[in-house]
């Protein structure tokens, strides 16, 4: 099911990240997690954690999965039974808890057919600035691009 995601990137370092990383990781995400932080998979490309947060009065499923190379990470609440807001501060709690830097949200237009399907209509606010990807400028000689469709 698709959810509410974001990327973020380590702060500090270089290279591959190493099993000691992974390691601190899930001790870090204990903190916060209600019951066990699970690692479902850790590869030498990628490693998956599973494990709930709470939201208020509900606990969100969440998976947090670690591109060791990429020194990348993407956080998902796995439910579109809390709000956005609430979303956002989940993933926000989780990159503070692990030195990262969110670098990417997914759109509430990505969002809303999912959100629409299961039952859980709203208006879909106007995407922001930093949410709207610029266009490519035109070449001298050349005409611009085409927008791309909306999805």
């Amino acid at each position: 099911m698709p959810c509410v995601f974001c990327i973020a990137m380590f702060m500090a370092g270089a290279g591959a990240i190493a099993a000691s990383t992974i390691e601190l990781m899930q001790v870090r995400l204990q903190k916060k997690a209600t019951g066990k932080v699970k690692k479902v998979s850790d590869t030498s490309s990628v490693a998956r954690f599973e494990f709930g947060m709470k939201s208020g009065r509900k606990t969100a499923p969440i998976a947090v999965t670690v591109f060791k190379e990429h020194r990348r990470v993407r956080i998902q609440v796995l439910t579109h039974e809390i709000s956005r807001e609430e979303s956002e501060k989940i993933e926000n709690q989780i990159a503070d808890l692990l030195d990262l830097k969110i670098v990417d949200r997914s759109s509430p237009q990505d969002e809303a057919k999912v959100r629409e399907a299961l039952g859980h209509e709203g208006p879909v606010p106007a995407p922001t600035e930093e949410q709207v990807a610029p266009q490519p400028a035109a070449t001298p000689g050349r005409e611009a691009p085409p927008p791309l469709p909306d999805r």
